[in-house]
């Protein structure tokens, strides 16, 4: 399948606006364990799939098998363990 640019620009923005209205939620919910006083003793775990690939060899699917392409985002905040705040992991 051949795109148009205007239609690869479309898609691209569409799906950056997902992942701002998906971070605007997690936000909110922040916001709530804040107000409530839950911040300091709840576990925040953030997952999900390995999302489309954008372009990257020619591809807009997620039919491939690509190493980029099977990572998946997993985020933990856990307040009462400060060292691991912001360490990054590989595997």
């Amino acid at each position: 399948m051949i795109c148009r640019p205007s239609e690869i620009k479309e898609a691209l923005r569409s799906y950056m606006a997902n992942i701002a209205f998906t971070d605007a939620q997690l936000g909110k919910i922040i916001t709530v364990l804040d107000e409530v006083g839950y911040t300091a003793n709840t576990i925040v775990l953030v997952t999900g799939d390995h999302g489309q690939n954008l372009g990257e060899h020619n591809t807009w699917t997620k039919m491939t098998a690509w190493e980029h392409s099977l990572r998946v985002p997993l985020i933990i905040a856990v307040p009462w363990l400060p060292a691991s705040h912001g360490l990054l992991h590989d595997s």
